[in-house]
């Protein structure tokens, strides 16, 4: 489950540049992103798959061989940020977001799983996170002593896809 498998390549007569199933097995492949694999993308010989709420697109020389297609599968681009630079997050508007098996369990941010090994978070962007924070009084006591200055030490960190310029942004 969630796994992206992307430009992998098996060498004919080898097959299966995505996933190879050998005989007898009864794999669930639920929620992944299998793109841009030669040599077929699952090659099921003789196996009971079950296939269920993934994106399977741009394999060679075909994206399904030998499997039963779903209707809640998807075969289009997945929108990857980055992916020359290996970077495969989902980018906003991507097809494969809040697309999983609704019976799986929800993202972290309460919605339903996404496509892949990398799931987005539907917070406000940018997101920031408070990672840690440190109360520094003048005469070091913990605590802020009527009369005394401090300061407060915070560590944030961006998860968003966009840059926060300190304005309008909730912590």
């Amino acid at each position: 489950m969630n796994n992206t498998i992307v430009v992998n390549e098996a060498s004919p007569p080898e097959v299966g540049g995505g996933i190879y199933l050998r005989r007898y097995t009864r794999p669930v492949l639920r929620n992944n992103i299998i793109v841009n694999n030669s040599e077929g993308e699952i090659i099921a010989q003789g196996s009971k798959q079950e296939v269920f709420y993934n994106n399977i697109w741009n394999n060679t020389p075909n994206n399904y061989n030998d499997l039963v297609t779903s209707i809640d599968g998807i075969s289009v681009n997945p929108l990857f940020v980055n992916p020359d630079s290996g970077d495969f997050r989902l980018q906003p508007g991507s097809p494969c977001i809040d697309a999983g098996d609704p019976t799986s369990p929800l993202d972290a941010d309460g919605t339903i799983a996404d496509l892949g090994a990398f799931p987005t978070y539907h917070f406000d962007t940018p997101c920031i996170w408070l990672i840690n924070h440190q109360l520094v009084d003048e005469d070091e006591n913990g605590r802020v002593d009527a009369g005394e200055t401090a300061n407060l030490i915070v560590t944030l960190k961006n998860t968003s896809f966009e840059a926060a310029n300190g304005t309008g942004h909730r912590l």
